[in-house]
């Protein structure tokens, strides 16, 4: 299971990263002080739930503003299904 989540958390932050422009970032680091913009927020949220297969919301990144707690609640909602 913990490398699922770690495979998960690898797999959103790479999209966080290419819709942001950025070349990486830590999962400490606020989605907002990367540049993070509400319209990048629904690109990442649908690239999230096409290529991954999670329920991913623009409202779960803005209530969830760091990447790494932003992936948290994504794997806690999938191990609830």
């Amino acid at each position: 299971m913990e490398s699922a989540a770690g495979e998960t958390t690898a797999r959103v932050a790479h999209i966080i990263t290419e819709v942001l422009g950025t070349d990486g970032a830590p999962l400490t680091e606020n989605f907002y002080d990367l540049g993070g913009s509400s319209l990048q927020a629904i690109r990442i949220c649908t690239r999230i739930s096409r290529e991954l297969a999670l329920k991913a919301a623009p409202e779960d990144l803005f209530e969830h503003d760091t990447i790494g707690d932003f992936c948290t609640a994504l794997i806690r909602a999938q191990s609830r299904e």
